[in-house]
């Protein structure tokens, strides 16, 4: 039986790489969730390409009705359920600056995409997650959410609060929820996948000469789907570096 996947932030970085990646593996179907698939080059490729395994949808973290609408309609391709969640779509404050200079408003926008967005996409997809084989949800976060590495400093210490802020609360999310759907056999996991060569990771405002991004983005999806498949019910509300299998500090 095919296992299927629902990723967010699925249209670019490192979410259109998890679909690629899924779909050279033999039995899965993936659900490529996105603000706006049908504009997503890339995307249209790999569905066309592998007609019949990827089914696109329109869902925006920011907002609920969207997501609630996504859910239903993988509810009616997908009666039966799902086997995982990947929570992928996020976003960064808009510039790399001081905490102490970052707006009010630029602190919700993040908050309101990375950590309530995933929360609602989780609490929409629970019932089709309850039918699937697997009951798996991966939360990706940041080491930058790690409250501990941010005490030993470091070149973000004191920078994007609102990303820093939304993933570690994100991490908090992981651990509330994997207790709260323990009973129901769940695994609600938080990933870092790395310092990725992305978009979002060779920001040109970042201004960290000679630091560099550490993995492609076909280097951490592998990585990465190779922690999910060694996942166990005993991990479940753990904060894993996918980079290296390693278990990050809250």
């Amino acid at each position: 039986m095919a296992l299927v996947w629902v990723i967010t932030g699925a249209s670019r970085g490192l979410g259109l790489g998890m679909v690629a990646a899924l779909l050279e593996q033999e039995g899965t179907i993936v659900v490529a969730a996105a603000r706006n698939p049908d504009k997503a080059e890339a995307l249209q490729k790999l569905a066309e390409r592998y007609s019949g395994r990827v089914h696109t949808v329109v869902l925006d973290t920011s907002d609920e009705a969207s997501v609630k609408a996504a859910a239903a309609t993988v509810e009616k391709h997908f009666s039966d359920g799902v086997d995982f969640l990947i929570n992928m779509a996020g976003v960064a404050d808009s510039n790399f600056v001081s905490a102490l200079q970052t707006e009010g408003s630029e602190y919700l926008r993040v908050l309101k995409v990375n950590t309530v967005g995933s929360f609602l996409v989780t609490q929409a997809f629970y019932p089709l997650l309850k039918k699937g084989n697997t009951r798996t949800v991966v939360n990706v976060s940041s080491r930058g959410g790690s409250i501990t590495n941010h005490r030993a400093g470091g070149p973000i210490s004191g920078k994007i609060v609102a990303y820093t802020s939304s993933k570690a609360a994100l991490n908090m999310q992981t651990a509330v929820l994997a207790g709260a759907l323990k009973d129901d056999g769940f695994i609600v996991v938080s990933t870092c996948p790395g310092w990725v060569d992305t978009d979002m990771g060779t920001r040109s405002d970042f201004d960290m000469p000679g630091i560099k991004p550490d993995l492609t983005v076909e280097e951490s999806t592998k990585r990465h789907l190779a922690l999910i498949a060694k996942l166990t019910k005993d991990d479940s509300g753990k904060y894993f570096s996918a980079a290296n299998d390693k278990e990050i500090p809250y």
